[in-house]
């Protein structure tokens, strides 16, 4: 139970783009985390104000995540799969940090499907 706790808390730190109406400016939003993101070598910055699409800040390009896997340093594995939404062969792979409730920081890796690439 802890786990699909610590997952649940992983994603919705990692998701973006709620039904909010300070969503429409995402970089200024204050209910957003921006966070770096890595995928086939290249970084990119991505802000996430809540719902389950990352927006690419500077460009037109949004990461929607279909899963997640890493080690929590104080919980143990996470394994997360967006069950139903997951796209076999149409996924990138990126790698992130994420910082969990007692402030400790570890490496994930998302599992994003990649829209309206552009920049």
């Amino acid at each position: 139970m802890t786990r699909l706790l610590i997952a649940a808390a992983v994603v919705g730190s990692l998701c973006v783009f709620g039904a909010s109406p300070a969503a429409a400016d995402p970089v200024n939003n204050p209910h957003t985390e921006t966070f770096a993101v890595t995928c086939g070598g290249e970084s990119f910055t991505v802000v996430a104000p809540g719902g389950s699409a990352g927006h690419v800040v500077g460009a037109t390009t949004n990461l929607v995540l279909q899963g997640l896997s890493g080690v929590d340093p104080d919980f143990g594995p996470i394994d997360f799969v967006t069950k139903g939404l997951d796209r076999p062969g149409k996924l990138t792979s990126c790698s992130t940090t994420f910082t969990n409730s007692l402030g400790h920081s570890f490496p994930v890796t998302i599992r994003v499907l990649v829209t309206g690439q552009g920049g």
